[in-house]
């Protein structure tokens, strides 16, 4: 089913404010910029969402690319669903979903990206321990 732009973006448009429609359309919508750029080039909305066919299912994390599933697993989320856009061609939306799906399915790798600030707050605190202890030595062997 083709339909028409959104009013306000239609108006937009119209004045000459390209950015601003499809700003309003990204809104409206959730599309991706390059897909509202599309549809406001073309006047014409995209199909439903559930009429375009979708990359890859978001419950099959499976299908995750390598590096992904590596970003993913060492709790690099962010860069995950980068590499899945950048790989696949979608929207951040879509990817996001893709990623969300795997992660839920994926193990953490422990001492990884993810655990970061557990990771440095153990030595951290052994090493003002024994600081402490150092401190309290030559205080104490002193008086």
């Amino acid at each position: 089913m083709i339909t028409t732009l959104p009013d306000d973006v239609r108006r937009a448009l119209d004045a000459g404010k390209k950015i601003e429609a499809i700003r309003l359309l990204r809104e409206h919508t959730g599309l991706g910029l390059a897909e509202a750029k599309a549809a406001v080039e073309s006047g014409l909305m995209p199909p439903a969402r559930d009429e375009v066919p979708v990359p890859v299912a978001a419950a099959e994390h499976g299908t995750l690319s390598a590096g992904a599933r590596a970003a993913l697993a060492a709790g690099r989320k962010i860069e995950a669903i980068r590499i899945e856009r950048a790989e696949r061609r979608i929207g951040l939306q879509d990817a996001k979903a893709i990623v969300d799906a795997a992660e839920r399915g994926l193990p953490r790798v422990p001492g990884s990206g993810g655990d970061a600030r557990r990771g440095v707050l153990g030595p951290v605190v052994l090493l003002l321990v024994a600081v402490l202890a150092g401190i309290g030595w030559l205080l104490l062997g002193r008086g």
